[in-house]
């Protein structure tokens, strides 16, 4: 604070250093006058070195705030930066003269005053003001360039506490004594009856531009705020004297100022440069990679990957929730849509962890899709589409456990999935313990060469497939600049139509753990906010063949029994004759589906069965068993040859399924396709995703 002696000894914290003011000596001491650069032997006790020979100064009061202030003040004041302190120039000082000390120079203090209200954001005109009023700017001297100037300086993030002055009445004049600094031993006064502007001594450089405040700034200045009598009608002046620097002291402050700007510099570089490796090595430890430099080619490629039909894709969004609809992109909560859904998982959590169910699993249904207005229930996302909904793993584990990067699974108090509830997509809780397991696998992204994009793997479960995440590591491109310029990068589709509702009031039910199956979720790791941390994500997925009411004897695959074309037979393939009218009835099947290479490979091989080129293995009896079989539940429906539902694979789930409990099989694609198949499967998902 300044107050009679010194200018602010705390200081002003910049993140990297701190702005500090140096301590002047008092008055009367050895040293004081050269403190500010001026005559040495001065004493206030007897005048002398005090030049001119007067004892006061009179002045007319300000007419208001000058235009240049109040502009340089909107400049630096809170709100208008980025909370680091800030200065704008308003006058560029030529160096005072008399250096060494000339005697016969005049010492020319140069004074700025004010309405004190443009300073502060407290109420000025209350009256009985306090002994210190705290401003958010000041009128501070300030060095660079090799120049001095005087400058409007910001706060910052904590305002600053000037001393308060009382004016007195003095005839036709508001006199102030015992102002701060060198000025304490003379007078200041006010005519009420005049206004002018600003008057210095001479005439100064006016200037302009803003610039982070210098680390001496304020050396040379001091300032307090002057407060009229009660009655008086004035309201209260801040007030500010700078000294000019002599050309001596001037180049001996710059060098100062330079060498503490170093020193920042370096300081703020080392801190940096240790903040980047810390980065790193978390970064790594969690198998984080930053995004790639993007090609025009790899942001064609990414964004054709990402919004290709069935693609599972997340984007970089810190803080915030995500659904994301098989080929129908992410839908993004932020803000205060974020804390409603946080809140509404809060009360699930706490309605399922007080629940004690033995071996049975408590379940609650926290949010709700619903299907848009007019658009019926028959398009709901999770039961004609696959879904997934992401958010911070941390709002399931509670604030007190920490994940930490690094371990292959996270224990949880609870779990979830997307479930198809009345017609409605739902994110449904599940308890963990006896009848649930509580370790959630934490997987890792493996990078795309050709584009950028990050692949997670999810493996398949009891009942459900493998699947493939995308996730876009880039994060979204900012508005467009000025100029336009902007550095390419692959934006994720944006899925719209559909709403979220929050349930205010959870119902816990209770179902026994052998009727979970296929609860697919995991954890991975994305960066912070800031960029410098990481944020560990869990997902949940959906059940992609809609409502079942059984899981299967064998295959372990949930399906509908009242949707799978006829009850369970018990079959044997191993008896099975492949000839041509079979052959054909395969080929007649599986043209109804997605062009497969799998299939491709396995209608080859029967076709040289035929010929007499290939001998029937285990694995071509099953294939050709199945899809026939499968072909007589599809017509058992009523659903004609060459034609495959529009239903996201709910009935050839539901056939399938029914298919392999007819013929006791498991769940294991080995048993139905050869090695060969699966290789050319697997190279034909990679080429769609490319």
């Amino acid at each position: 604070m300044s107050d009679d002696m010194t200018v602010p000894t705390e200081g002003v914290d910049r993140e990297h250093t701190m702005v500090v003011w140096p301590a002047r000596p008092k008055w009367g001491q050895p040293g004081a006058g050269t403190s500010i650069g001026i005559n040495p032997d001065f004493d206030p006790t007897t005048g002398n070195g005090w030049l001119p020979e007067e004892d006061g100064y009179s002045e007319a009061l300000p007419t208001g705030v000058p235009a240049n202030i109040q502009a340089a003040i909107n400049q630096v004041k809170p709100g208008h930066t980025d909370g680091s302190l800030m200065s704008a120039d308003l006058w560029k000082l030529a160096p005072a003269a008399g250096y060494p000390w000339d005697p016969m120079v005049a010492w020319d203090p140069i004074f700025v005053y004010f309405p004190a209200q443009a300073v502060s954001d407290s109420n000025l005109s209350a009256g009985g003001l306090p002994d210190t009023i705290p401003v958010h700017t000041r009128i501070q001297d300030e060095v660079h360039d090799g120049a001095q100037f005087i400058s409007a300086t910001g706060s910052g993030s904590q305002p600053y506490s000037l001393p308060v002055i009382n004016a007195t009445s003095s005839g036709a004049y508001y006199t102030v004594g015992q102002l701060p600094g060198p000025m304490a031993p003379y007078t200041f006064s006010f005519s009420p009856t005049e206004r002018g502007d600003l008057r210095f001594p001479r005439a100064e450089e006016n200037a302009s531009g803003l610039h982070p405040a210098g680390f001496t700034v304020g050396a040379n200045t001091t300032d307090c705020i002057v407060v009229f009598p009660e009655g008086s009608g004035l309201e209260p002046l801040y007030f500010a004297m700078v000294v000019s620097l002599p050309d001596g002291p001037l180049r001996q402050r710059q060098e100062e100022e330079n060498q503490a700007r170093e020193k920042a510099d370096a300081e703020a570089k080392a801190k940096a440069e240790a903040a980047a490796k810390a980065r790193e090595k978390l970064f790594a430890k969690a198998g984080v990679k930053t995004p790639p430099e993007y090609t025009p080619e790899m942001v064609k490629a990414a964004e054709a990957a990402l919004g290709a039909a069935g693609a599972m894709a997340l984007s970089q969004a810190p803080n915030t929730m995500q659904l994301s609809v098989a080929g129908n992109g992410v839908w993004t909560a932020t803000g205060d849509v974020v804390g409603s859904l946080s809140a509404a998982i809060g009360r699930g959590i706490a309605a399922l962890t007080a629940s004690t169910v033995g071996p049975m699993v408590a379940a609650a249904s926290t949010i709700f899709f619903p299907p848009p207005a007019g658009g019926g229930s028959d398009k709901v996302p999770g039961r004609d589409l696959d879904a997934l909904f992401a958010l911070n793993a941390q709002l399931l584990t509670g604030q007190n456990e920490k994940i930490e990067p690094g371990v292959n699974s996270v224990s949880l108090p609870v779990r979830g999935q997307l479930v198809n509830s009345n017609g409605q997509l739902a994110i449904q809780l599940l308890k963990t313990g006896e009848g649930l397991p509580a370790a959630v696998p934490v997987l890792n992204a493996v990078r795309d060469a050709a584009t950028g994009l990050d692949r997670i793997t999810v493996p398949a479960v009891a009942g459900v497939p493998e699947r493939i995440i995308l996730v876009n590591p880039a994060p979204p491109p900012a508005r467009p600049s000025d100029t336009g310029s902007q550095d390419s990068v692959p934006v994720t589709p944006v899925h719209t139509g559909t709403e979220i509702k929050p349930v205010e009031t959870i119902t816990v039910t209770t179902t026994p753990a052998a009727d979970i199956g296929g609860l697919q979720d995991f954890i991975y790791w994305r960066p912070d906010a800031a960029g410098t941390g990481l944020e560990p994500v869990y997902v949940m997925l959906s059940d992609p063949y809609g409502e079942t009411n059984a899981k299967g004897e064998y295959s372990g695959r949930p399906y509908n029994t009242d949707k799978a074309g006829g009850p369970i037979q018990k079959l044997d393939w191993k008896t099975a004759t492949i000839d041509h009218a079979g052959v054909e009835k395969v080929k007649l099947h599986t043209g109804r589906f997605t062009e497969s290479d799998a299939n491709k490979v396995m209608i080859d091989r029967l076709e040289k069965i035929l010929k007499g080129e290939l001998q029937p293995t285990d694995v071509d009896k099953r294939f050709y068993t199945h899809e026939i079989r499968e072909l007589e539940r599809y017509r058992s429906l009523g659903i004609l040859d060459g034609v495959s539902p529009d239903d996201n694979g709910a009935t050839w789930n539901n056939t399938h399924t029914a298919t392999l409990e007819d013929y006791q099989l498991g769940n294991d694609e080995a048993l139905l396709y050869t090695r060969e198949a699966l290789k050319a499967a697997e190279e034909q998902e990679l080429r769609m995703l490319k």
